[in-house]
């Protein structure tokens, strides 16, 4: 597929997803929300297939239906977790989605463009979302006592470390092509809502954080390292010049994983990058509009629940 027309497809899907995600409602049961998270990677995946010619591949695949069945499983539990702990503990969605968006883009784009997800590569897109947590000041540090949401996302962060460990030590059959991208994805985005909760309650950083690393430990130490001093070096900055720099947190973040992990980029990855990037310029031009309402109405009306968190 074109770069062009890969990005058109690209936001066309995280638009619709958007949307629904603010047709349910915010408020709405985390079940619907997972449901609409299901369908609109479906939707994404199929549309990938296609432009891919990939049909046949994935035709030989489905004979393995009970380790595609599997698979389902997982990914569909990681999704409603995620989801019911966000929910549940009281955080912001839609910032979270805004901020996680950007994992997917760039893992999307790599795949697009027929390029091989490695561990140094999938722990620059870790490093790039815990940059974006720290340098935008999200947090969730109101929470005064531990929940059945905080529960939740830290069965997320196990299932993360399980998945981490599937890429790592190749389960194969359980790692298809097709859904790596997903797989991989959400593994992201729920090590994103792992640190989001680190300092969020009394003695919960320490539990939070080694379970965050635990799944990336799987990938390798050097990655975990690299993440680790990113994390700290920018949750040291002053609040007024992280956010100065939130804008080119992405980009940082990326080429200085790729440098740290000693990697070449390639005119694919820059090509996803620059999806990526151009995916948070998109999102942030629909934040200055306030187009979205709390209540899923399309209007100009303030939504609280679409601007970030602070």
């Amino acid at each position: 597929m074109k770069p062009v027309l890969a990005g058109m497809v690209y936001g066309l899907f995280q638009g619709a997803q958007l949307l629904i995600m603010k047709a349910v409602g915010l408020s709405a049961d985390p079940l619907v929300l997972s449901f609409s998270f299901l369908v609109v990677a479906n939707l994404t995946l199929t549309a990938w297939i296609s432009a891919a010619g990939h049909w046949p591949k994935i035709a030989a695949g489905w004979r393995r239906w009970p380790y595609w069945l599997i698979v389902g499983i997982f990914n569909s539990t990681l999704t409603y977790l995620t989801v019911a702990g966000v929910h549940l503990s009281g955080a912001s969605l839609a910032g979270v989605l805004v901020r996680s968006d950007l994992i997917f883009g760039v893992l999307l784009g790599y795949l697009i463009f027929r390029e091989e997800v490695r561990g140094g590569e999938i722990s620059g897109g870790m490093m790039m979302l815990a940059g974006i947590l720290c340098v935008t000041d999200i947090s969730i540090k109101d929470l005064a006592h531990i929940s059945i949401g905080h529960l939740y996302l830290l069965l997320a962060g196990l299932l993360l470390a399980v998945n981490a460990l599937i890429i790592k030590y190749g389960l194969g059959m359980l790692w298809q092509p097709a859904v790596a991208w997903f797989n991989t994805a959400t593994a992201s985005v729920c090590l994103g809502l792992v640190l989001l909760l680190n300092g969020a309650w009394p003695g919960l950083s320490e539990l939070a954080a080694p379970l965050a690393l635990l799944g990336v430990l799987a990938l390798g130490a050097k990655e975990s390292l690299g993440l680790l001093a990113y994390y700290y070096a920018l949750a040291s900055f002053p609040a007024w010049i992280a956010r100065s720099f939130s804008l080119l947190a992405p980009l940082v973040a990326i080429g200085g994983g790729w440098l740290i992990f000693g990697e070449i980029m390639t005119t694919r990855q820059i090509a996803g990058t620059i999806l990526a990037i151009s995916g948070m310029i998109v999102l942030h031009y629909f934040r200055s509009r306030r187009l979205f309402s709390a209540g899923g109405q399309f209007t100009k009306e303030t939504t609280r629940n679409f601007l970030p968190s602070r």
